[in-house]
């Protein structure tokens, strides 16, 4: 449980310090949750390449949310 609250404390403070990100727990729950199952299902699939799709999908998913800044 530690390794996740650390997780989860360092991407709020992320999210925090890229502006008044007035969701920046939610959004760091987001991505702790999705990159915990990408890890659980590649692991169980045996598919690293899984890994590298959901990344690039993450890394599009945070491109099209300059708005969550804005509170």
């Amino acid at each position: 449980m530690a390794v996740f609250d650390l997780f989860r404390t360092w991407l709020r403070a992320q999210f925090e310090e890229l502006g008044p990100a007035v969701e920046a727990d939610d959004l760091a729950m987001h991505i702790l949750a999705f990159s915990q199952g990408v890890a659980t299902l590649s692991n169980a699939f045996h598919d690293g390449e899984f890994v590298r799709r959901e990344a690039d999908r993450l890394h599009a998913w945070l491109d099209e949310r300059p708005a969550f800044l804005a509170a």
